[in-house]
């Protein structure tokens, strides 16, 4: 029986949301604050991921720093706009597409200690700083960023299954080919041609990981089930 839905760690949200920007071109120096945006967004609004994927060419069209006119991502200006708003207290943003996406702006102020107000009228969003965010309840809300994150390292991320591994396999687009050569040179430890091991190895060493004589633990053209 197939699962409809998933549960994800943040961490493995984080990591093909990196990919997938890393895929569309975008700057190293933003894809890391653009991919902590697109996890606040999408406990805001539980909609980011599905906007990634079916945005992917527009996302792709502002890469790697075409940021303006109509119709840009919300999410490629988000850490942006919250920069802004801290610096005047309060800025109206037309234009944009998909705007509600702003809304994890609301928790992307919590990680930087402010209180965030996130208005969206229709294709207009005002995002206000109101002050210092509330004092943590607890340490493991402090250390979270919040208490969305926290509950999503605590429960995971509720994602729809088809598209965790459209998304996935999406993403994968951003990592090198795997082939034999490529093999020989993944990790600290380097395989010559001649089978020559070069580099500290431990008794988990597998060398058939970089022969190419072992199968792939993970088959992509096949469904998941």
């Amino acid at each position: 029986m197939r699962a409809t839905a998933l549960r994800v760690t943040p961490r493995e949200y984080l990591l093909v949301v990196e990919r997938l920007l890393q895929h569309a071109g975008l700057d190293r120096g933003v894809v890391v604050p653009l991919r902590d945006s697109v996890l606040d967004a999408e406990l805001a609004t539980g909609a980011a991921l599905r906007y990634m994927i079916d945005a992917a060419g527009r996302i792709a069209a502002c890469a790697p720093n075409r940021l303006t006119g109509d119709g840009v991502p919300a999410l490629l200006v988000a850490p942006s706009v919250l920069d802004e708003a801290r610096r005047l207290g309060t800025v109206t943003i037309t234009g944009l597409d998909a705007p509600q996406l702003l809304a994890g702006l609301r928790i992307s102020g919590v990680r930087h200690g402010l209180e965030v107000q996130v208005r969206i009228e229709d294709v207009a969003a005002r995002v206000s700083v109101l002050g210092p965010a509330p004092v943590p309840a607890s340490s493991a809300e402090r250390l979270a960023g919040g208490p969305e994150r926290l509950g999503a390292v605590t429960a995971g991320i509720v994602v729809d299954a088809e598209l965790w591994w459209a998304a996935y396999r999406r993403s994968n687009l951003a990592l090198s080919v795997d082939t034999r050569t490529s093999r020989r040179h993944a990790g600290a430890t380097l395989v010559a041609e001649d089978g020559t091991l070069l580099g500290a190895t431990d008794d988990e060493f597998d060398p058939t990981i970089y022969s190419g004589d072992r199968e792939a633990l993970f088959d992509e053209s096949k469904e998941q089930t």
